[in-house]
């Protein structure tokens, strides 16, 4: 289930945007409203109503998972959830034993043998793992125990049954100890505590240990923006496995946001699970904003199966001329090479590249005009309308870009007329409309929710829309809303101060509508780690 993500999250856009602001006072006056509009919200309480319990985290715990440099989790999985056998030709899965909410912690997992860095933004690929775990001494018994419980391609390996209880007893060397006790030491690539004589398992080696790295290895190009600065952790790309994690299937609506922090795979709710739902992740990353031809055919390519989530048999099944509209916007991103020429024109300040990209915006506002009128005609529901334009993302993304650099040429800046301070690429960044982030938070929500890009968005949102209205106004305490909940999805009900910390950690850097400008790993950097 190799998911290796991007910084921009669901669409194609880069990051050359002019609006690219740096971080600023505006970032504390964010976290302050957040903070409050925390204070004002009654907790939810895991009820006797179908809740069910997560893995528990006091105050003291949080602090030091999100600020303490060598502080490791223990590896768990929580009361929440369940793996269950589904019907013939789907396999395996986790499911939620009592309802769950978004936040709730429900695993934590310890990686076998050891994650492999690389240069900050590159996408590690298993054929850079696999050597590192077929090294004579590189997997412990326990490693085996846990490789072996997985999918390897095999229809046998995939329908054998197998609990919770087979990855912790394995982990702990089949002797039932706390996994507390049997955790490995602080830090990336630390081989684990001698272990008591194992529990027996399959040798885990040549093709079969390269087939399960293939279908069960994740990994991410950073690491998280807010936890890695307080944790004073030097952020790299990352792969590895995390067995536990790898048993979630696919869904192009994923409903869990995975982060890593140390070595250990968090894995929360990002969305309401009722009693018997599926938990799901995304195998796409940007992948998860293309039509649904284009996604299956990535996914059947990679992984071998055809994806029939929900949000796959709605639009296949969608009116042919919405499928049409959604193909049409598909092959003007991919086939003219549109966004490479709009940032071309965005970085030019020649008046003949203002004109192309006004041009570029009307021809996307008739375009977005279009699809939304065949939406409308066909009466479809809300729910269909938004996972129909995630599938659009680039176009929607690449839109907002262009209104918010119309914008900017025009000098319609917020009436604080604090514009900040010059961007790295010596632009001076403007605040634009709220629309423009607004307009794309539900359907990153849908593509990635939780994640980098949804939580860029939902600060800028709460940005700009405080500087326009003031922090009083509802538009304000309605992006709050939607900010905050975003941030406890990805890091869990954390204590007010704790909150303010992360988001001023991850402020840190430029961001504009979703996207940060980090730069391009060299060359160099690239082939060194492979």
């Amino acid at each position: 289930m190799l998911g290796t993500r991007t910084v921009g999250g669901g669409g194609c856009m880069g990051s050359t945007a002019r609006g690219g602001k740096p971080a600023s006072h505006a970032s504390a006056r964010c976290s302050r409203v957040l903070v409050n509009a925390k204070a004002k919200t009654s907790a939810q309480n895991h009820k006797k109503d179908g809740r069910a319990k997560p893995i528990s985290e006091s105050a003291d715990d949080m602090y030091q998972l999100y600020t303490a440099p060598d502080f490791l989790m223990k590896p768990q999985v929580s009361p929440a959830i369940q793996l269950q056998q589904f019907t013939a030709g789907k396999g395996r899965g986790l499911v939620a034993k009592g309802g769950v909410i978004p936040g709730d912690l429900l695993l934590v997992s310890q990686p076998v043998g050891r994650v492999v860095c690389g240069p900050e933004g590159a996408s590690l690929r298993p054929e850079q793992l696999i050597p590192h775990l077929q090294a004579e001494g590189a997997l412990s018994d326990a490693d085996k125990a846990r490789l072996s419980l997985l999918f390897d391609g095999t229809p046998e390996s995939g329908q054998r049954p197998i609990s919770f209880k087979d990855f912790s007893t394995a982990l702990n060397g089949g002797t039932g100890a706390s996994a507390k006790d049997s955790a490995a030491p602080k830090g990336f690539g630390v081989k684990a505590k001698p272990a008591p004589p194992p529990v027996p398992v399959d040798e885990i080696t040549g093709k079969r240990l390269e087939d399960i790295v293939r279908f069960n290895c994740w990994g991410i190009e950073y690491a998280d923006f807010a936890a890695a600065p307080l944790r004073k952790q030097q952020s790299h790309s990352y792969i590895g496995v995390w067995p536990e994690f790898s048993l979630l299937n696919h869904s192009c609506i994923p409903n869990t946001q995975p982060v890593l922090i140390g070595d250990r795979l968090l894995l929360r709710a990002a969305s309401n699970i009722p009693e018997g739902g599926e938990l799901t992740t995304s195998y796409l990353g940007l992948a998860g904003g293309y039509p649904v031809a284009e996604r299956r055919k990535q996914l059947s390519t990679t992984y071998g199966f055809t994806c029939n989530c929900a949000r796959c048999k709605t639009e296949s099944a969608a009116p042919e001329n919405v499928i049409e509209a959604l193909e049409r916007m598909w092959n003007r991103i991919l086939d003219e090479n549109v966004v490479q020429k709009a940032q071309e024109l965005i970085m030019s300040t020649s008046p003949e590249a203002t004109s192309k990209l006004q041009q570029l915006q009307q021809e996307l506002e008739k375009e977005v005009a279009a699809f939304e009128g065949l939406l409308e005609q066909h009466a479809l529901d809300m729910r269909v309308r938004q996972w129909l334009r995630s599938s659009a993302y680039a176009t929607y993304e690449l839109l907002a870009v262009c209104r918010d650099e119309q914008e900017s040429a025009r000098g319609q800046v917020s009436s604080s007329g604090d514009q900040g301070e010059a961007s790295s690429s010596g632009r001076v960044p403007v605040i634009c409309s709220d629309e423009q982030p607004e307009s794309l938070m539900p359907l990153i929500s849908v593509i990635s929710p939780a994640s980098d890009t949804h939580l860029y968005l939902a600060l800028e949102w709460l940005e700009r829309a405080g500087k326009k209205y003031g922090s009083g106004h509802e538009k304000t305490k309605t992006a709050s809303q939607a900010c905050l909940a975003a941030h406890l999805m990805r890091y869990g009900r954390v204590p007010n101060e704790l909150l303010s910390q992360l988001i001023m950690a991850r402020s840190q850097v430029e961001y504009n509508l979703g996207r940060v400008n980090l730069p391009s790993p060299s060359a160099a950097s690239l082939s060194a780690a492979a």
